[in-house]
């Protein structure tokens, strides 16, 4: 088997280019080699370090204390840390606290954080219409621009019916 192809496979199963160096070293090849054949498979990847690695981990769905503890403990299924790693185990915990704060933030407020958006944005439409009705009335906007139609959706009726007192009286 070719090294590249032992490379693509060792990738496909999971490994990052680290763990795939190292198993190619185990299985004989030289170091020379695996650079060489990392760089033409689309130049040589910069190693991520744990950190860069955990928090992405954390970015991608909640994880629990327990899960948190497990990475970076590297026990379970998710492969063996170093000790520095290990003996800034509560470092790491905190970390996984701060974006489990985050996560809880994120659940709760997106429906309100949703409300609020289509309210912001309706207001901001009524405002802006409110706005284009003054101009019109000081003669700065043409007068085909101001029609009820152009307003009804926004279910303001004191605005839909200033725009219809201002069309039937410039027509």
């Amino acid at each position: 088997m070719s090294i590249l192809n032992r490379i693509e496979e060792l990738r496909n199963s999971g490994l990052n280019d680290k763990k795939v160096r190292a198993y190619l070293v185990l299985e004989d090849f030289s170091a020379k080699d695996i650079t060489e054949a990392f760089k033409s498979l689309g130049g040589a990847k910069k190693a991520k370090g744990f950190a860069a690695e955990y928090y992405e981990w954390l970015a991608a769905n909640p994880r629990t204390t327990e899960e948190a503890t497990q990475y970076i403990k590297g026990t379970g299924e998710f492969g063996e840390t170093s000790d520095n790693v290990k003996k800034h185990l509560s470092h790491y915990l905190n970390i996984h606290s701060l974006a489990s704060t985050i996560w809880e933030s994120k659940v709760e407020a997106a429906p309100e954080a949703e409300a609020e958006a289509e309210t912001s944005e309706r207001e901001d439409a009524i405002k802006a219409a409110w706005d284009k009705l003054k101009k019109a009335r000081a003669g700065k906007r043409k007068v085909k621009t101001i029609h009820p139609d152009k307003v009804s959706y926004l279910n303001d009726e004191e605005l839909t019916a200033a725009y219809s007192d201002y069309f039937k009286n410039a027509a």
